[in-house]
Formats: structure tokens, C-alpha cells, sequence
């Protein structure tokens, strides 16, 4: 920052699996720093996405319908919740979500 405001901004990531550019919604980080964002685009091409905190991609979880929100539970913070066109969807991650201050 400088004055109050930021610099060198850069994007992070484009969202786009297939061609197809994808809308975020709803982001968590896990204890490595690495952004578990939810997603909503074409059927069968939203769910989440998981991204280094570099911006690369690491992986996704694909559902029918767009992730409007998810958050890490458990009593480990190694499940993740995610909200999707009425339904609640858990899957179980061999990593933990940051602890909140």
C-alpha cells in the first residue's frame, strides 16, 4: 500500500474451466493459504474450485448446480460445506480450513 491505497494489482485467477468463464461466489482459505472458491456457470461445470495461493489451479468439485456458499466444519475444520440450489453437499478434505481470529 501506498498512501492508503494498493498497488500492482493483478488478477488472481480468470474462473474459466472448458472455455466456459465461471462466476465466483463464497471463498474460504485452508491452513496452506490455498483459496477454496465456490462457483456458478453452466450445468455440470460450477461447484468449487481450488486455487494455490499463487493463482494456480489445483483442483475442482464439480456439482449440477452453482455454489452460492461453503465453509470449512467438522470438529477438524476438514469438511467442507457447500450450498447449491436448496441442497447442502458435505465432502470430507485431507486438509483443514484456517482457523478465524
Amino acid at each position: 500500500m501506498v498512501n492508503g491505497r494498493l498497488q500492482n494489482g493483478r488478477v488472481f485467477c480468470d474462473m474459466t474451466l472448458e472455455g466456459q468463464r465461471l462466476v465466483p461466489d463464497g471463498m474460504k482459505a485452508d491452513v496452506f493459504g490455498n483459496l477454496w472458491c465456490g462457483s456458478t456457470g453452466p450445468y455440470g461445470l460450477c461447484g468449487v474450485f481450488c486455487y494455490s495461493p499463487g493463482g494456480k489451479p489445483l483442483g475442482q468439485i464439480r456439482l449440477l448446480h452453482g455454489v452460492s456458499n461453503l465453509t470449512f466444519g467438522g470438529l477438524k475444520r476438514n469438511e467442507l460445506y457447500m450450498c447449491a440450489a436448496g441442497s447442502l453437499y458435505r465432502v470430507m478434505l485431507n486438509t483443514q480450513g484456517a482457523a478465524l481470529c
